[in-house]
């Protein structure tokens, strides 16, 4: 048999005092919740009104997400799915037009859905759009509810037609849809008219710290801890690559300059173009060398790092025998100086991946796991800098 878990509603209805969606500031969104919303029909082609289309849809979806942006989670949503069936749409055969219908309903409407509609993963939360929310009879269309499930999967909300026309009607919409999965995210019903999402009749849709620590905790079963799924962020060099249209990895040279990606990214290159590596510059003490940095670089985990040899071995600029001087190292600059008086040497740039990226962390891999660790390096010397990139022993 199936555990009912305690479901709460909550309604909205369109008045002078409703205004915009009010809330705390975003923080870092590390995890998502993925919605499937259902739009529940009746036999005869009568279906429950949404979120609406284009700007309406979109508007309303913004606002939940600036709900959840305040704990670090991102609400996304797949395609809407169709569902007929009279008595999930608004109790058939039996009429609630004055009084309530049971909150047992939202059991039976849940459970009796099958997949399709309802998503095949048990952590996509189910919101089924209905015209009559379990708990409630029959509202105007200047209104919005819900009943959803604590802590469970769940969902049914009902959007008032009038709601969509005009902003303060979609903040309502947005601030009860924001509610209810506040509640399949393990929320209860914080004190009446507070200034809180989980509020009814709140004042405002912000969250707390304690809240968020509530939708962090892993309880028994399929709960708010599995329905948030973490976000992997793309590394700065993912970024760059995807905004000038680089498809491959940071080892390729997209435009054949003999530039490798990753060397192009860190020295704000243009990988699409033919570039040319700084030049160093000639002096009286020396070759000196200048390779200005890219801070999107350096919150990648990349190292600007220069060695000096014969082509055969190599030491890192400024070690005794290396016959180099760093002259600057910072966030800004690496400036080395090939010293005069040496013989014949080369100095080049050795970008290593850092172990972190191959990891899944939060600057993604550059190189799928299993990959061998490649550094990409720098030739420059007296005949020239040359790119290639070398297998560390």
């Amino acid at each position: 048999m199936r555990f009912t878990p305690i479901a709460f509603a909550l309604l909205l209805s369109l008045c002078p005092l409703a205004a915009q969606v009010v809330v705390s500031s975003p923080v870092t969104v590390t995890h998502r919740v993925q919605i499937q919303p259902i739009r529940v029909k009746k036999t005869n082609g009568t279906a429950a009104t949404t979120f609406g289309t284009g700007t309406t849809e979109t508007y309303i979806k913004d606002q939940i997400n600036r709900v959840w942006a305040q704990v670090g989670v991102e609400i996304t949503w797949l395609p809407l799915a169709d569902y007929t069936n009279n008595f999930a749409y608004d109790g058939s055969p039996t009429s609630y037009a004055s009084t309530a219908r049971p909150t047992a309903h939202l059991s039976q409407i849940v459970d009796a859905a099958g997949v399709p509609p309802k998503s095949g993963n048990a952590i996509v939360v189910n919101l089924f759009f209905v015209e009559i929310v379990p708990g409630f009879a029959q509202t105007n269309d200047n209104t919005s509810n819900g009943l959803a499930f604590i802590d469970s999967n769940g969902i049914t909300l009902h959007v008032g037609t009038n709601l969509l026309t005009w902003q303060a009607g979609r903040d309502v919409v947005a601030a009860v849809a924001a509610h209810e999965i506040g509640h399949n995210l393990g929320l209860s019903h914080a004190a009446n008219n507070t200034d809180n999402l989980m509020s009814p009749g709140g004042t405002s849709q912000r969250l707390t710290s304690a809240q968020k620590t509530t939708v962090f905790t892993n309880n028994s079963g399929t709960d708010s801890y599995e329905f948030l799924q973490q976000v992997v962020q793309s590394s700065q060099y993912q970024q760059w690559a995807a905004t000038n249209g680089v498809i491959g990895g940071p080892e390729d040279d997209q435009d054949h300059d003999g530039i490798t990606n990753v060397i192009e990214f860190m020295l704000g290159l243009n990988p699409t173009t033919s570039s040319k590596m700084p030049v160093p510059v000639p002096g009286a003490n020396g070759l000196t060398w200048t390779l200005t940095k890219n801070a999107n670089a350096l919150a990648d985990g990349l190292v600007y790092q220069v060695e000096s040899g014969n082509g055969e071995a190599w030491l890192p600029a400024g070690a005794n025998g290396s016959g180099t001087t760093v002259v600057q190292d910072n966030a800004s600059a690496l400036i080395v100086r090939l010293n005069s008086g040496g013989g014949r040497r080369f100095m080049r740039m050795n970008v290593g991946v850092p172990a972190s990226l191959t990891a899944g962390s939060a600057a993604a891999a550059f190189y799928a796991p299993g990959e061998p660790g490649e550094r990409v390096v720098s030739d420059c010397g007296d005949a020239g800098c040359e790119i290639h990139a070398a297998v560390p022993p």
